[in-house]
């Protein structure tokens, strides 16, 4: 039984059991969004109005990504964000991609007066000879940014493994 403690700001507490795993999912994300497959034993929504612990599923479980076009994601293979840095640990292709930066989400002002939100944009690593994001192009959410990056970064591995050198 996986059982998922929502807790608000306000102090209003809900406790849901699940029997399975897509339930369990689907309120967590309802709750607090997208969070990294990696880290504590809490959640927190991006507004910081609701926190989420849970029992009888793992972080990892919980909040992990589903690849795009077939492409499986494991231990092995995957792309997690940490705050605005983004990430994949990957082995066995050409290169070692073992914990590595690939970029970062940075939150756009307007370009008037920058006084409020416009948005948000992928940034490559200074000095990164691998070119994935159109760094111009804007997203309405920290989560479309994401899952740009992470169809992005998943194109690049499946050119790396169709590579003839």
């Amino acid at each position: 039984m996986i059982r998922i403690y929502r807790t608000t700001i306000d102090n209003c507490n809900t406790v849901r059991s699940f029997k399975s795993l897509s339930g369990a999912r689907k309120f967590a994300r309802d709750c607090v969004g997208s969070q990294d497959c990696f880290g504590g034993h809490y959640a927190v929504s991006d507004d910081g109005i609701v926190k989420i612990t849970w029992s009888g599923v793992t972080r990892e479980d919980l909040f992990r990504q589903s690849a795009p076009d077939g492409l499986k994601l494991n231990k092995e293979h995957t792309f997690y964000r940490c705050g605005r840095d983004l990430f994949c640990r990957q082995r066995g292709l050409v290169f070692d991609h073992e914990r590595q930066k690939i970029g970062r989400v940075v939150e756009v002002m307007d370009n008037v007066t920058g006084d409020y939100h416009d948005g948000f944009r992928l940034r490559h690593n200074e000095g990164e000879a691998h070119i994935l994001f159109d760094e111009d192009r804007k997203y309405a959410t920290l989560e479309d940014a994401c899952a740009a990056a992470k169809h992005a970064f998943l194109d690049f591995l499946v050119y790396l493994e169709n590579d003839p050198q």
